[in-house]
């Protein structure tokens, strides 16, 4: 027999590593598509904004449970939150609010769940018991009934309410808080009684489908993660949805096809924004990256006209799947109802002067007592306290607007003056070292954050007595009313809509001035002064901040010495460690169960061993599935499969060992970019 030795060539290409830090950060594609998502075809997607008819609520032969099913196709998955509206005759034991979770999911229908609860009673983001009917009662069908959008209004505030709630009920309890003079911190908030007009609370046929706002963004601001270091995290930021009012929405009936919110309100309310802003939870920096990793991937490489985008499928379905992740019951089990949400923010010119204010997701009780001094909280509308004081009532209650000392009418409150601007001159050495101030005094925070036109913490609205201008400056730019006015260049609103039909308008506070220029201006109290801003850029390098991190902690890769073994070894067979990366403490594991763990262990050196030293092992090929746990608190685990073999006796290794000596690199600091901004 002869034997021919043949040559052959593989040729590999591997792309190139993306330039993480080396990125051009004033180029609005990755603003536009990774960090502040305006693009219509996304704000708009039926699927995601629209509302899909339902045919039918009820058993299915063969099956336990109640299905739901739907006029459209709906693209949900087990394990989604949903959130029906306008559901008449059929009532679910234990239950007011209709949002579940579902499985048995096929193109049409799904079973409807409670949400999980883990043993201390909080949402877990676990699939719970099935929905079971009350005696006597069944769906009655209505061509008006439908299952919202995950993107839509109806549906997110859905996974706020409690679920023992009507929804409607939750919202008017919301939106009637306008019509009361709200003491909150010691400060009256007045009336806005004319807001009723725009938000419909008095209507009687208000449905979770007809709540009259229309999404115009959706936000990443990983920017504002809390840190200590690598070892310590608080947060990852919070991701946003941004509404417009819009004027009253006439659910269609009978409508076979998914209907659109920005095709049934035919005009928008543009002095009238709504923002839900999510906390995006994270332990540990594996979290923080995943958030960050995730967000970046959504990057689009160029724009189109007009700076638009065509989002694929797999862009709309992973921002589907990242936003659920900061807005679904269950998503935060610490935080009331299990909902992410940090605060409700509103920004108005319909009542007299422009005005913002903030709401918590918070029982009544909490939500008068955050602050030392007074809060006394009213609503028209109650909800649900089981046999508790009407106190814990969970809903959006009146809170003050963080870092923004009172505004009486169209200046600062007289009684505010001095006081701040002696506190400012105590701290213009910390104001100064920050790129915005830290936050003054809470007792000056009101229920509002009244905008007068051209406001800033000046001179011309009641405040002086500041040493240092740019001290002044900054620490007015940290407000509300004077980063949303003058101090930014910027007409009230940082985002508002630019009618149904095109995408919204976003301030040059945000964008800069164009083709990567920051927007510039003079200084209200000292034209010498100039300001810039492109806060976009400055959110981008952040973002990469932490990507830069993440990928030095990704080099760490997971290893095995050698992998001939001596089947008949009683001595360590080979080493486990991890090379490269950051991090330099791990605990090695071999997961029970897997593969031939069974056969090896694990000392706390990461020495491997036969796991039964009396018994020799079969000789021949095996598999391993190694762990290795980071200690250090970064939350980060490795994971590999080993192929072994285990030598025949007369058989020699042929391959050399790894040497196990750990490298690593220092770890970078990692710490709160933005500690003073509020929002």
């Amino acid at each position: 027999l002869e034997l021919t030795e043949l040559n052959a060539t593989v040729n590999v290409t591997v792309p190139p590593k993306e330039p993480i830090l080396e990125a051009d950060t004033s180029d609005p594609a990755y603003h536009e598509s990774a960090l502040m998502i305006r693009e219509p075809k996304v704000v708009r997607d039926n699927d995601r904004n629209g509302h899909n008819p339902i045919n039918e609520i009820g058993p299915i032969p063969g099956k336990s449970g109640l299905f739901v099913t739907t006029g459209q196709p709906h693209g949900r998955k087990t394990g989604d939150s949903v959130v029906l509206s306008g559901v008449k005759g059929l009532r679910i034991e234990g239950l007011r609010n209709w949002n579940f979770m579902i499985d048995e999911v096929t193109e049409r229908s799904f079973r409807i769940r409670h949400f999980g609860k883990d043993a201390q009673g909080r949402y877990d983001g676990t699939l719970g018991t099935l929905a079971v009917a009350e005696p006597g009662t069944s769906y009655q069908v209505d061509p008006r009934d439908c299952l919202l959008g995950p993107w839509t209004f109806g549906h997110l505030l859905g996974n706020m309410a409690g679920e023992q709630d009507d929804p409607v009920v939750f919202y008017k309890h919301f939106v009637d808080q306008w019509n009361h003079d709200q003491e909150v911190n010691g400060w009256k908030s007045g009336k806005r009684t004319r807001l009723d007009l725009f938000t419909q609370k008095n209507d009687p046929n208000l449905t979770l489908a007809s709540l009259p706002f229309r999404l115009l963004a959706i936000g990443n601001r990983l920017d504002l993660f809390h840190a200590e270091s690598i070892n310590r995290v608080q947060n990852a930021g919070e991701g946003r949805f941004v509404f417009t009012n819009t004027r009253k929405i006439e659910v269609p009936a009978g409508e076979s096809a998914i209907w659109k919110v920005h095709e049934v309100a035919d005009r928008d309310i543009s002095s009238f924004t709504l923002i839900f802003e999510y906390g995006q939870p994270a332990e540990d920096f594996a979290s923080l990256a995943r958030w960050a990793k995730d967000w970046h991937a959504l990057e689009v490489k160029t724009l189109g006209e007009g700076e638009s985008f065509n989002p694929s499928g797999k862009f709309l379905e992973d921002l589907n799947v990242l936003t659920d992740r900061f807005s679904k019951r269950g998503a935060d089990p610490g935080k009331p109802n299990g909902n992410p949400i940090n605060q409700v923010r509103t920004n108005e010119f319909l009542s007299g002067v422009w005005q913002m204010r903030e709401f918590n997701l918070l029982p009544k009780s909490t939500a008068e007592s955050i602050t030392r001094r007074k809060t006394v909280l009213k609503s028209d509308f109650q909800l649900h306290a089981g046999g508790s004081p009407e106190s814990n009532q969970v809903g959006l209650w009146t809170t003050t607007t963080k870092n923004n000392p009172m505004i009486g009418g169209n200046s600062v409150d007289p009684s505010l003056g001095n006081a701040l601007a002696r506190w400012l001159n105590r701290t213009e050495n910390h104001i100064l070292a920050a790129g915005a101030s830290p936050r003054a005094p809470e007792w000056m925070d009101g229920p509002v954050a009244n905008q007068p036109f051209g406001f800033s913490y000046s001179k011309r609205f009641g405040f002086s007595g500041a040493r240092v201008n740019l001290a002044r400056h900054k620490f007015s730019l940290s407000t509300c009313s004077g980063c949303h006015n003058r101090d930014t260049f910027t007409f009230f609103q940082m985002v508002r809509s630019s009618g149904p039909n095109r995408r919204a308008f976003f301030a040059g506070f945000m964008t800069g001035a164009g083709n990567g220029i920051p927007k510039r201006g003079d200084d209200l109290e000292n034209p010498i002064e100039k300001h810039e801003f492109f806060d976009l850029q400055e959110r981008e390098k952040i973002v990469r901040d932490v990507l830069s991190l993440a990928e030095q902690v990704d080099g760490a890769r997971l290893r095995l010495t050698r992998t001939e073994l001596d089947a008949n070894s009683s001595n360590e067979l080979a080493k486990v460690f991890v090379q490269g990366g950051v991090i330099g403490n791990w605990m090695l594991e071999l997961p029970p169960g897997k593969e031939d763990n069974d056969l090896f262990r694990i000392d706390e050196k990461g020495a491997l061993f036969a796991s039964n030293p009396n018994s020799p092992l079969n000789p021949g090929g095996k598999r391993i599935h190694l762990r290795a746990r980071a200690t250090d608190g970064t939350g980060v685990e490795l994971e590999r499969l080993y192929s072994l073999w285990l030598l025949r006796q007369g058989e020699t290794r042929l391959s050399q060992d790894l040497d196990p000596s750990v490298q690593l690199v220092n770890a970078p600091p990692l710490a709160t970019p933005r500690p003073n901004r509020t929002h």
